[in-house]
């Protein structure tokens, strides 16, 4: 029996190919000690037999059954659409994003509606655990006191800016539109706005969500011209947004961001020589930073960019990526 004096629940599982990985997470989504829970799982055309293991998994958690919303799309239309419609089907006074290939802790729902109704917060952030084939690396999520400053960190990359990493109020959603065509970079184009429409964020010391990071036929696995392009449109949402609302002020905030971007982009592609080619060329005009903005090796990057050193630009991303995997 539901108790309807507990604030509801949504959560968002979009599912496409992850028949190897979805048990884990039912398990950790059902066996949840909150109660009021509704979960939204968006079928995004998925080839495998993932639904059958939801349909399995209701056996053993029956008393979960009629909290249960399957959205179905006819054909795949990527995790930024299949959000889009897990939301429209969302219920909840609270939102929580988790990926299908993910898990979460079995008390992590009671802990976060816990910490947002103690202090009155319409957006929580935990800690994470990204969990690899061979270790773990423990995610420790910080908030600066004055919200812009956490919005600048976010913007320019320096904060984690995952959707699954944090528990909204519905209401933050307002005017966020979720564009399906960001295919790649959905959560760097959707968070920010989140954030700026929060009034109160905290912070909870505990482990809430472990990140599946070894399954290649995830929805982020691969780098490619179109990823590349699905940022840059992120960016341009963005940009859209801010600017609208004090553009002085962001105009600043969201040059560096480009730069940023672009850093991270030539890194992601640089094994993919077209997304690489693409990256090399967004943001033409985009090159005002001070010393203090940009780290000593990421200007280097710039600065081969700059003089079209493009062999020796790519040979010193690979290197640098090797040395950080033997660290």
């Amino acid at each position: 029996m539901v108790n309807i004096q507990l604030p509801l629940v949504s959560i968002v599982v979009p599912i496409f190919n992850v028949e190897r990985y979805i048990d884990k997470c039912l398990d950790s989504l059902f066996s949840q000690s909150y109660i009021n829970i509704q979960y939204v799982f968006v079928n995004d055309s998925t080839p495998d037999d993932s639904m059958k293991h939801v349909e399995r998994k209701l056996l053993e958690y029956p008393h979960r059954a009629n909290q249960v919303c399957v959205v179905t799309h006819d054909v795949n239309k990527g995790l930024t659409a299949a959000r889009r419609s897990g939301l429209q089907y969302a219920e909840g006074e609270y939102i929580w994003h988790v990926d299908s290939d993910d898990y979460i802790s079995m008390d992590a729902v009671e802990l976060l509606v816990n910490k947002a109704n103690e202090s009155d917060a319409d957006m929580v952030l935990f800690n994470a655990t990204e969990v690899y084939s061979n270790h773990y690396k423990i995610v420790v999520q910080s908030i600066p006191k004055i919200k812009e400053d956490y919005l600048y960190n976010v913007l320019t990359r320096q904060s984690r800016f995952e959707l699954c990493f944090r528990f909204c109020k519905k209401d933050l959603y307002q005017g966020v539109e979720l564009d399906p065509l960001v295919c790649y970079g959905e959560d760097y184009a959707t968070t920010p706005r989140l954030i700026y429409n929060a009034k109160k964020i905290v912070y909870l010391d505990s482990v809430c969500y472990y990140y599946v990071k070894y399954n290649s036929s995830s929805y982020t696995a691969s780098v490619n011209v179109r990823s590349v392009k699905s940022l840059e449109r992120a960016m341009t949402i963005l940009s859209d947004f801010f600017l609208k609302r004090d553009g002085s002020y962001y105009l600043r905030v969201l040059s560096l961001s480009k730069t940023f971007l672009k850093i991270h982009l030539l890194k992601s592609s640089v094994y993919n020589n077209d997304a690489f080619d693409y990256a090399m060329n967004i943001f033409p005009d985009n090159t005002t930073y001070t010393k203090d903005e940009i780290a000593n090796k990421d200007r280097f990057i710039l600065f081969l960019l700059d003089n079209k050193c493009k062999f020796i630009l790519k040979l010193y991303i690979k290197i640098g990526l090797w040395i950080k995997l033997m660290i």
